[in-house]
C-alpha cells in the first residue's frame, strides 16, 4: 500500500509518502527498483529538506 499527498499546511510538509511493505525484502526490492531511483533523481533537486522514518509493526 502507499499514499501520496499534499498539505495546505503552512507548518508541515508539503508532500509526503506513506508506504507500507510486507517485507524487509519487499522494502528492499522498492527501494533499488528503477523507477523509485528515477522518480529519487527527479524530485531530490526540487527539496529544501528530507526526512525519513522507517519503522516496524509488530
Amino acid at each position: 500500500m502507499w499514499c501520496f499527498g499534499f498539505s495546505r499546511i503552512d507548518y508541515v510538509c508539503d508532500v509526503v509518502l506513506y508506504s507500507d511493505f510486507e517485507s524487509q525484502k519487499a522494502l528492499d526490492a522498492y527501494a533499488s527498483h528503477p523507477e523509485h531511483l528515477w522518480v529519487k533523481g527527479e524530485l531530490g533537486n526540487s527539496r529544501i529538506a528530507r526526512d525519513q522514518v522507517d519503522y516496524r509493526l509488530s
